[in-house]
């Protein structure tokens, strides 16, 4: 059965374990597996940061996978959460299947342009 690494800022929902569990099963009614970031139980070496370690599981999650599906929708700022950006150019080095969607359509420009504090954008831009 093919692997599908589900990325994306869910890990930081309230509760995201039931996101992931959601997740996983529409990957399963389709035929896939799904692997969430937080599947597996983070241990961290003596010499490592938490940050590390969760990084060190979960790049071992993409390199099981076969296909990467990105939530890019805008997280803590204008646009996609950094670690999930990330995952993908990792996932694209190791030449895997790539998929991203957001839950926002305004264009990421206009989205800077909010986030900076000047309101709406110029008709101009």
């Amino acid at each position: 059965m093919k692997k599908i690494y589900l990325a994306g800022p869910d890990v930081f929902l309230p509760d995201p374990h039931a996101a992931g569990a959601a997740k996983k099963h529409l990957c399963q009614q389709y035929g896939f597996d799904g692997l969430f970031p937080i599947d597996s139980e983070i241990s961290v070496a003596d010499d490592e940061s938490l940050a590390f370690a969760i990084s060190r599981e979960n790049e071992a999650l993409i390199h099981q996978a076969d296909i990467i599906i990105a939530n890019l929708t805008p997280f803590r700022g204008p646009s996609a959460d950094a670690g999930t950006v990330y995952e993908l150019g990792l996932a694209r080095g190791l030449g895997k299947v790539l998929a991203g969607y957001s839950n926002v359509s305004t264009p990421f420009t206009e989205r800077s342009w909010q986030h900076s504090g000047h309101g709406a954008m110029p008709e101009d831009s």
